[in-house]
């Protein structure tokens, strides 16, 4: 009888450590790359011209996408973007003219809008879900690996369309 009150015992504090070890992995678990974490440091209206990608958790709006170009130039900024989640907290940045963000359903955005020595973007979160994509375009042509910054460090990524999975 004894034996069977310890077991008891022992087993009750295994399905609570396994619960408390579950609750405090999942935030790791469902968290974004590290790549695209935080805004890259060389972003400044004006710097090398493309697009500019990163994630910050401690905002409203968790993901930028922002672009911006070398004084005198003007490039045609065009592109979709895919999640299986929903799109919350859309807003464009700095939009002007015939710049545009548009959201179709609960998981596509579209955008378009032209940047010259400013910033345009998109900025959104994501609820639910465990991937994003995006197709870049600059003058609509596939925008360049080089010509697109992610996060602190303003890596490039290996392809496009850009894809992450948290």
């Amino acid at each position: 009888m004894q034996r069977l009150k310890r077991w008891t015992v022992w087993r009750g504090m295994l399905i609570l450590a396994a619960l408390v070890w579950g609750w405090a992995a999942s935030p790791a678990a469902y968290a974004w790359p590290g790549v695209v974490e935080g805004r890259p440091t060389m972003f400044q209206p004006g710097a090398r011209g493309g697009y500019y990608i990163w994630h910050n958790e401690d905002e409203d709006t968790h993901w930028h996408i922002e672009t911006t170009d070398r004084p005198g130039f003007n490039h045609l900024y065009t592109g979709a973007i895919r999640t299986d989640g929903t799109f919350v907290n859309v807003s464009g940045v700095q939009s002007e003219g015939d710049d545009w963000v548009r959201q179709e359903g609960n998981g596509v955005l579209r955008f378009h809008f032209h940047t010259f020595s400013g910033i345009d973007g998109v900025r959104f979160s994501i609820d639910g879900g465990s991937t994003l994509a995006m197709n870049l375009f600059r003058d609509d042509a596939p925008v360049a690996l080089d010509r697109i910054y992610l996060g602190r460090d303003g890596s490039h990524p290996r392809s496009n369309p850009v894809r992450f999975n948290r």
